[in-house]
């Protein structure tokens, strides 16, 4: 799961494919997974080939992408299925935050769903509540909070449980299987494990940084050691949770990491 020259909110993600691939394989990891994403209303195909272009002439090491879906239309459907079959892509995200950007609503995110399982393909979610993000990073700000502990405050973890819960019931209604990234928080984990044993098929990946540190970190008197740590969904300030999710790890209640 890495998001190499990732164009982001008028940024772009420090590592390139090459010096991000060449970490994968000094650390041991022979292969990553990338995702291309299109802006709103742009196409999907485009989006993929730009990324292969920005790859192809820079990995060390093997890779795959995923595509993201940040809109909805009759040609996004269309897209998405061809891609499965001529480009060989059999997975496709959706965001359930950064409202304005990449977000989607639910009925989007439905259509999304059901072409998936109508094709074939996994769908992803990136499960945080977007419109309660906005409006409380909006509430952080004019209370003087803009530290890297403001990233946590805003969107804390019941708004990840929130919408890790709500993803699975619209890709169950779809008919669709759901990988749901970066599980950081025991109630996102929970959420998982409710749908998985009321029989949705689900999958819940949690991250190395979610299994190695914790979002104390936020409060550090460091701004730079403080900001390093900032990640969506965050670290969880609960310094038991690197214990429960590296439990269900174990017992294969989440998987992939």
């Amino acid at each position: 799961h890495t998001h190499f020259q990732l164009p982001f909110m008028g940024t772009v993600s420090v590592d390139d494919f090459e010096i991000g691939t060449q970490a994968a394989v000094a650390g041991g990891t022979t292969m990553i997974m990338d995702f291309a994403i299109e802006k709103r209303g742009e196409s999907l195909i485009a989006a993929y080939k730009q990324w292969r272009e920005w790859a192809d002439p820079k990995v060390v090491c093997d890779y795959s992408l995923h595509v993201a879906v940040t809109w909805w239309s009759e040609q996004v459907g269309q897209e998405m299925e061809t891609l499965v079959r001529e480009y060989g892509v059999n997975s496709f995200k959706t965001f359930m935050a950064y409202k304005g950007v990449f977000q989607v609503s639910d009925s989007e995110m439905y259509q999304c769903y059901k072409q998936c399982s109508k094709i074939g393909a996994i769908a992803q979610v990136h499960a945080e509540n977007g419109d309660l993000i906005d409006e409380q990073s909006r509430e952080m700000v004019a209370q003087g909070i803009t530290g890297p502990e403001g990233h946590e405050l805003c969107r804390p973890e019941e708004v990840e449980g929130e919408a890790t819960a709500r993803a699975i019931v619209i890709a169950n209604r779809a008919n669709c299987p759901l990988y749901v990234v970066h599980v950081m928080s025991k109630a996102a984990a929970k959420a998982v494990l409710a749908g998985r044993e009321r029989g949705a098929v689900v999958f819940g990946e949690p991250i190395a940084a979610g299994l190695g540190t914790d979002g104390t970190k936020y409060w550090h008197r460091c701004w730079r050691h403080a900001a390093a740590h900032v990640m969506g969904p965050p670290l969880r300030p609960d310094p038991t949770t690197l214990d429960y999710l590296m439990g269900l790890l174990a017992s294969g209640d989440l998987l992939c990491t």
